[in-house]
């Protein structure tokens, strides 16, 4: 994941044509939506890269969508994060289970 990570910022600096530090801030929020939203538990253990991808396109269409109807980008964020918790509630009522760590392995 490392390398991938690696790889994207080279792509978005070389698409923003340059570098920065706060680069990809407002990209976090959106790479956990996708990430919660394919299925992947908070505890990890469960979910696959094609979830993922659906879930970060439910986030592309749902931005393009709230961009067609006019809102900016706070409440675009304030959509996302409702979203994101709203994915969090069901995956935790719908009984999913997640792995816990090892109290003995991590004090």
């Amino acid at each position: 994941s490392g390398v991938m990570a690696g790889l994207a910022g080279l792509m978005l600096t070389g698409y923003i044509g340059t570098g920065t530090l706060r680069l990809g801030e407002d990209l976090v929020l959106a790479s956990i939506a996708a990430t919660i939203l394919g299925g992947v538990t908070f505890a990890g253990g469960r979910g696959g890269p094609l979830g993922v991808a659906a879930g970060a396109l439910l986030l592309v269409l749902l931005g393009a969508g709230l961009t067609m109807l006019g809102v900016g980008a706070p409440g675009k964020l304030i959509v996302t994060g409702l979203v994101v918790a709203g994915a969090a509630l069901l995956m935790r009522r719908s009984g999913i289970e997640t792995t816990r760590l090892d109290n003995s392995i991590f004090p």
